[in-house]
């Protein structure tokens, strides 16, 4: 496995109007942007090609990805220097659009490109662990060599019922997906937004399309279930490690002050402040 997909976050309102000039993937979490943490879990699992997927407006992220510095000095020529390092083992693409993606459209749009088993990420939290979330993943995926999806104890995007027989610790077989009804109760387990998946889904994903779901409609869950009614397994793994989740304003503050008070250098900083204000 060598690709991971990144697919913007192109619909947040939490963030607006701010993220409707500057994609939040470029926000500073703690002391570097947020999509920095997704490419260092891609360098820990061992992926090297990563696709960027977003609307045209949202380009800047790729941008940034590839900055080429030229023959820049000074400390604008050692921040290039230091990056082009850092992910030297990565390549970067960027695949636009013209408007709003569902997921299943993401997916379709890259067929081409998804010949063989590949991370995907719809960054909507982060998770604090020794082992990353694809490592993580990619264990459970060795194994079965079927999508494994990436489950968090947290009801902040569970628009979806995951029903689920546990098969082993921290793995589960999902048995069906459904979406969840306005008031009705919320699973404990939700999607992380990560996710190892193969091409075997994207028949289902066109089988959608075929019956007239399209744009909004056409989303990846929906394809995983028709898979899951037409007999073949689906899998699913709960992340071990502290999830932040960064989908408001407020898990964004919250996030932030976690980063930054357990960071290795600034930590005792930023904890002598607060007692100096009083604020713990």
């Amino acid at each position: 496995m060598q690709k991971l997909v990144i697919v913007l976050n192109q619909r947040s309102k939490s963030f607006l109007p701010l993220a409707s000039v500057t994609p939040f993937e470029l926000w500073l979490l703690g002391e570097q942007p947020f999509i920095q943490y997704l490419l260092d879990e891609a360098k820990e699992a061992g992926l090297t090609e990563v696709i960027i997927v977003g609307e045209n407006k949202n380009k800047a992220v790729f941008s940034y990805l590839t900055a080429k510095g030229g023959a820049e000095k000074g400390n604008l020529g050692q921040a290039l220097s230091a990056w082009r390092s850092r992910y030297k083992e990565l390549s970067f693409q960027f695949v636009g659009s013209d408007r709003y993606l569902s997921s299943g459209e993401v997916i379709l749009k890259l067929k081409s490109k998804l010949k063989a088993p590949w991370a995907m990420v719809w960054p909507r939290g982060l998770l604090l662990d020794s082992i990353p979330s694809f490592a993580q993943l990619e264990k459970v995926f060795q194994t079965s060599q079927k999508p494994v999806l990436g489950l968090i104890e947290d009801d902040f995007n569970s628009r979806w019922r995951i029903e689920a027989e546990k098969i082993a610790q921290r793995i589960f077989k999902i048995s069906r997906l459904s979406p969840l009804k306005k008031k009705e109760k919320r699973d404990i387990l939700s999607f992380s937004g990560y996710y190892i998946l193969t091409p075997e889904v994207i028949p289902f994903l066109e089988a959608l399309k075929k019956k007239g779901v399209k744009n909004e409609g056409l989303e990846l869950e929906k394809g995983l279930s028709l898979m899951r009614e037409s007999g073949q397994p689906v899998y699913g793994y709960q992340l071990k490690g502290e999830w932040l989740p960064v989908a408001s304003k407020e898990d964004w503050l919250k996030a932030n002050l976690n980063l930054l008070l357990n960071h290795s250098s600034i930590g005792t900083l930023a904890r002598d402040y607060l007692k100096e204000k009083h604020l713990c």
